[in-house]
């Protein structure tokens, strides 16, 4: 788990003492990945004649969180500290390869072929409140 936190005041005037606001976040994240390997080895008669096959899963994980909050003097920067925003990405790949060889009296040939599936579906959720957020988000319309 990694935790990252922020606090930035913003000055307007030049008096440094007093920041007309100040905003932050405190940010919760989880990472992680899970491998899983199946190999298979065909051999048939003969030197180096075989097939060779792997399949290997994999699924990673990042699942972010965020509070959002500011503070600055009210009325025109109200304590604001109900802004959560989470950003959920688990990402599966599937893979799926083939290998084969066969030794002649001259050489040899080789064969192979390969193929990967990858679904990630993202979700991002902001949950705010309308009348009084910091979070800003227009998307365009």
């Amino acid at each position: 788990m990694l935790v990252d936190t922020t606090r930035v005041w913003y000055f307007t005037d030049g008096d440094y003492n007093n920041p007309t606001r100040k905003w932050g976040f405190y940010e919760d994240e989880i990472e992680g990945f899970i491998n899983a390997t199946l190999q298979h080895k065909f051999k048939f008669e003969g030197y180096g004649h075989e097939l060779n096959s792997q399949f290997q899963f994999t699924k990673v994980l990042e699942d972010v969180k965020y509070k959002l909050y500011q503070n600055g003097p009210e009325p025109e920067f109200p304590m604001i500290d109900t802004d959560r925003t989470h950003l959920h990405v688990p990402e599966y790949v599937y893979s799926l390869n083939t290998d084969y060889t066969k030794s002649l009296s001259f050489g040899r040939i080789e064969a192979g072929a390969q193929g990967r599936l990858r679904n990630m579906p993202i979700t991002y959720t902001v949950n705010n409140n309308p009348s009084n957020t910091g979070l800003n988000y227009t998307f365009g319309d």
